[in-house]
């Protein structure tokens, strides 16, 4: 069983997920989600890692679209055992002072025609690539094909252990 923590853009609500949650609930997983579309004020990287705090396992974090803004710091927070950039905008390294997100392991799951984002996401060492066509949220267009694609990065952190990034600690209070 995975925990994935799934966070939502601005560009989406948490509904676009509901097929893919009642998919990934069926085959034995939990889902967590985050939804930062509307509370622009709060700090979103503490609200993702608040979030993550719930899981029993170290979760996988899925992003979507603009949410990718938040995974650098996310990561300074708490330690994840994935990150899926699902169609999701990667910031480029040098762009942050965080470097803790680059030591994870990462998937960009995304249309093969989309090169620019492709382009950010290559800029990142390690990632590995998904191809999968299907418009800008591929989690409501096609749930079944991203389930498969989270479990099996799932599967390949299975060894992650739950808890707070490195030297950072947790620091985060719940969002209000």
């Amino acid at each position: 069983m995975a925990t994935f923590v799934l966070v939502n853009g601005s560009g989406s609500t948490q509904d676009d997920w509901a097929a893919l949650v009642e998919d990934l609930e069926d085959r034995g997983d939990r889902c967590l989600l985050v939804d930062i579309s509307s509370e622009q004020d709060e700090d979103q990287a503490d609200r993702i890692a608040w979030t993550a705090q719930r899981s029993p396992t170290a979760p996988v974090l899925v992003v979507h679209g603009n949410a990718g803004a938040h995974v650098p710091g996310a990561l300074a927070r708490f330690r994840f055992a994935h990150v899926v950039w699902l169609t999701g905008e990667v910031p480029a390294p040098e762009s942050t002072t965080e470097r803790d997100w680059l030591t994870v392991g990462q998937t960009y799951v995304g249309d093969p025609e989309d090169q620019v984002a492709e382009k950010a996401a290559l800029a990142v060492p390690g990632m590995e690539f998904e191809d999968l066509a299907g418009g800008p949220c591929p989690q409501a267009s096609q749930p079944d094909e991203v389930a498969r694609i989270l479990a099996r990065c799932a599967r390949k952190e299975a060894t992650g252990v739950r808890g707070l990034a490195p030297e950072r600690g947790l620091g985060v209070a719940p969002p209000v």
